[in-house]
């Protein structure tokens, strides 16, 4: 029986969006924060904290892409990294929303399916069989958001330090010596 794989491979989902979500904020928390070159070395990248405790108050991940907007899609407006950012957002809202019906999901088993879980699909009332290999695939997808929201902080921190974002989107800045 291989429940309880699909069972942890539910929960791995659960934990990745925690480290997009993570990364998110990071983006803007090392935007609008105290960052030295990254290439000098991630040890040395400070975040600015009010930032962090702001979009980490918003509840809802709509909250969050809306202060994301309002900060991140400022910031990047108009500089080569903006259609990543729209590219970047699109592909988390849609891991949102993945995420979300596996937790939110009222759960059954069967009989008739003794490797697999059944979801009770309560929008379109009806149940949907949920195998090992759909949430891995769902994973799958969930470790490449992941990987992007890193790979777009560091971008967004080098464009930062290489003069592609100016100071003039961000305001002053302080960097520590």
């Amino acid at each position: 029986m291989s429940r309880p794989a699909v069972s942890a491979a539910i929960t791995a989902v659960m934990a990745e969006w925690t480290w997009v979500e993570r990364g998110m904020a990071s983006m803007v928390g090392n935007a609008f924060g105290f960052s030295v070159d990254p290439r000098a070395g991630w040890a040395l990248m400070q975040t600015n904290p009010t930032v962090l405790a702001m979009i980490q108050t918003a509840e809802t991940i709509r909250a969050r892409f809306a202060l994301m907007d309002a900060t991140i899609g400022k910031l990047l407006h108009g500089t080569p990294l903006m259609p990543r950012w729209e590219a970047f957002k699109k592909d988390a809202q849609s891991r949102s929303r993945e995420r979300n019906r596996l937790a939110h999901a009222a759960w059954m088993i069967s009989d008739d399916f003794p490797d697999d879980l059944i979801e009770f699909d309560t929008k379109k009332d009806r149940l949907v069989r949920w195998t090992e290999k759909d949430v891995l695939e769902c994973l799958s997808r969930m470790l490449s958001t992941r990987k992007e929201a890193h790979d777009l902080l560091v971008a967004i921190v080098e464009a930062l330090h290489d003069g592609v974002i100016t100071e003039q989107e961000l305001g002053p800045r302080k960097v520590p010596t």
